[in-house]
């Protein structure tokens, strides 16, 4: 999936387009940031969040490992 994103990423840039990548499907707190850093912007997690427990406290902690390696560079 990392290839096609920053593929896509690559390709939105050359055109100057105004787009948006989102990935629905798959998203996990093992690769969202990877996600994120190749160039997807929207991410759906719907396993993610609500297989396993407290879907709030497991959708917190997504947004939250976003935000630190935002802050991390």
């Amino acid at each position: 999936m990392l290839p096609k994103i920053i593929e896509l990423k690559r390709t939105i840039e050359a055109r100057g387009l105004r787009a948006l990548i989102e990935v629905d499907g798959g998203v996990s707190p093992d690769n969202i940031v990877d996600l994120d850093r190749a160039g997807a912007q929207i991410f759906v997690a719907g396993s993610a969040v609500f297989d396993k427990g407290d879907p709030r406290r497991r959708a917190r902690g997504l947004v939250n490992q976003m935000s630190r390696a935002q802050r991390q560079g």
